[in-house]
């Protein structure tokens, strides 16, 4: 129940479980004391579901007595597809990375070539074999005089940075910035990385090294020998910028910012949700400044005294425009309902249509299509470059998703979505309690809180994810709607 103030009959119903926003969050409330052994008591098969019901979670719990070989199989082990590491993957210029690799095999080649082969059939030549330590060595010095000059001569400019950054926000003025980045810097020494905007006040903001899950640690860390330095902690109520002095050897290395404070460019608007699933009025506007794509929008509509997670997807959304929520989910052929994700006609994201459907099914097997391929290799990596986009809607409605299953032919296998190093997107809660929940991203754009090193502004260009929460009204509830969920609950 989110608006229980609208059931009629208010002097004598009251609800079991409410669910309110609270900035990107919610918070839930339950009419009786979840540790009373009078009420748990007395539900040992269902007890369960209870808390399933006052978080919204979409589970399928059993019991201890319930589980049998049939939920066994159900629900068997499976490998995992995991969505977290494309926020801590490709944060380095792979063409400068690339450029630097292929010079150094070229390198190698050459002076392999000449030290080798190369001053020995020159010697054979001239008839003087007899110097050939003496060749060899001359090339050495050489190829290294060569590449102090090649070292000095591409190690050199300003530095460069590539980043990764989800800008969250409500109906509120202040926001929150994480930001992922990798930062180059071609020189040696103490270097003093800043974030460019001052947090307003009562806000915090701070920069440190890149938390990354030991699963996407390809390698061992070897920490002998490595330079250590401090991360400041920073009271909350400086208003100066979050910074901290990181030693470099011309090398690049990964850091991850958070900041707090007004937010220059939002997404505006709210929207009334009505019974069906297409029953939505409002209009938002994209103030973020900037042209957005890939964009869902996803909110709780109640279908036959049910209440389900709907969401359609845009394709874009142009800066500084006004879209109508009611003629966005009828821009189908006469103005129908826009078609499913999905099916034979090829309605899927990427290609220009406007998409509505259910998150727990339509959008649920959708995404799990191929991942059922991809996880009878083994545990995999998801990326969304050279595929359909789907890392931020998965991650952002992690907990608004069932758990995969085995379906009764067998046909196709279980997958597990991992979320490593990704958690902090999720936003099932806020859509559990209502809230109309606006997704959308932009790429290649400045990071939006700037960064300075020693004082000097450094260019780079990433990926910027929008997540905002904006209020939903409810339509009135109608007395027979009400009277036929209090029955089916009792019937529970």
């Amino acid at each position: 129940v989110d608006q229980w103030t609208t059931l009629p009959n208010e002097k004598t119903r009251r609800p079991f479980i409410a669910r309110r926003l609270l900035g990107c969050g919610a918070v839930s409330w339950m009419a009786q004391d979840p540790g009373d052994p009078t009420f748990s008591g007395a539900t040992k098969r269902g007890w369960l579901n209870v808390w399933d019901h006052l978080f919204d979670w979409r589970n399928d719990s059993f019991a201890s007595t319930q589980i049998n070989d049939e939920v066994k199989t159900t629900y068997q082990q499976a490998n995992g597809v995991d969505f977290g590491i494309g926020l801590t993957t490709n944060l380095e210029e792979k063409g400068t990375i690339g450029l630097y690799i292929t010079l150094a095999v070229v390198f190698f080649v050459l002076y392999w070539l000449a030290a080798g082969p190369g001053v020995f059939l020159y010697l054979v030549g001239k008839r003087r074999t007899h110097l050939s330590w003496f060749g060899y060595a001359a090339v050495a010095l050489a190829a290294t005089l060569i590449t102090v000059g090649m070292v000095k001569l591409l190690l050199r400019g300003p530095p460069r940075m590539k980043h990764v950054t989800i800008v969250r926000g409500d109906r509120g003025d202040v926001g929150h910035v994480l930001s992922r980045f990798g930062l180059y810097i071609p020189r040696d020494g103490d270097q003093e990385i800043e974030l460019a905007k001052a947090p307003t006040a009562g806000g915090v903001s701070e920069i440190s090294a890149l938390p990354i899950h030991p699963t996407h640690i390809k390698s061992n860390i070897d920490t002998a020998g490595k330079i250590s330095y401090v991360v400041p902690i920073r009271d909350a109520s400086s208003d100066s910028p979050a910074a901290v002095t990181v030693p470099y050897r011309s090398s690049s290395k990964r850091f991850e910012s958070r900041w707090t404070g007004n937010l220059e460019g939002k997404i505006e608007g709210s929207a009334t949700v009505g019974r069906g699933f297409a029953d939505i009025e409002g209009r938002l506007t994209n103030g973020t400044n900037r042209d957005l794509k890939d964009v869902y929008i996803a909110y709780k509509a109640v279908r036959d005294s049910r209440s389900e997670d709907w969401m359609f997807y845009l394709p874009e959304w142009k800066a500084g425009i006004t879209i109508d929520l009611q003629q966005e989910t009828r821009r189908g052929v006469d103005g129908a309902i826009t078609p499913l994700v999905g099916g034979a006609e090829g309605n899927l994201p990427g290609r220009g249509k406007v998409l509505l459907g259910q998150i727990s099914s339509d959008w649920a097997d959708f995404w799990m299509t191929d991942l059922r391929g991809m996880a009878q290799m083994g545990d995999s990596n998801w990326d969304d470059q050279n595929r359909i986009p789907r890392m931020i809607p998965i991650l952002s409605f992690f907990d608004r998703l069932p758990p995969a299953r085995v379906p009764p032919d067998n046909s196709r296998s279980r997958v597990e979505l991992l979320r490593r190093g990704g958690r902090m997107l999720n936003l099932s809660s806020a859509l559990a309690a209502g809230g109309l929940v606006v997704i959308g991203e932009t790429r290649d754009a400045p990071l939006p809180v700037g960064l300075k090193v020693d004082g000097d502004d450094v260019d780079g260009t990433g990926r910027i994810v929008y997540q905002f929460v904006l209020p939903t009204k409810r339509k009135a509830i109608e007395e027979d709607e009400v009277e036929a969920t209090t029955q089916e609950n009792r019937g529970k």
